[in-house]
């Protein structure tokens, strides 16, 4: 009998065969609590969390690329905060990213998924 969510098993089945490829399941907001566990100089860290400041989430796991790595994000609109238009969030959340974060590209994700806004960038 599996426990583990559609979306974990899944994640997981993909990590299986590659072992470049670490699956991480913690809270990404608590970067102290798998620090031990996750070598500084990582090529890519990708991030689909949904919550609030997830602009945060990603400054604060900034610690864990390597000069010149990538970031490689979805922010969700709705996630962050409903009563807004998404243009306006996703405006705000990339003002913050931009502290830490050289923004190289954006891209919407509609029609696949509303009011997300896919970013890649390279940390400052």
């Amino acid at each position: 009998m599996e426990f583990a969510p559609r979306p974990v098993r899944d994640l997981l089945e993909v990590a299986e065969d590659r072992p470049n490829l670490f699956p991480l399941l913690k809270d990404a907001r608590k970067p102290e609590t798998y620090a031990h566990v996750v070598e500084a100089g990582l090529d890519a860290v990708v991030q689909d969390v949904a919550t609030r400041g997830q602009a945060d989430v990603a400054l604060a796991n900034r610690r864990f690329l390597r000069e010149g790595g990538r970031f490689v994000g979805a922010i969700k609109a709705r996630s962050e905060d409903v009563t807004r238009e998404p243009e306006a969030v996703f405006e705000d959340v990339l003002d913050r990213l931009r502290e830490g974060y050289e923004v190289l590209g954006t891209a919407r994700l509609e029609p696949h998924h509303d009011d997300h806004l896919a970013v890649v960038a390279t940390p400052k």
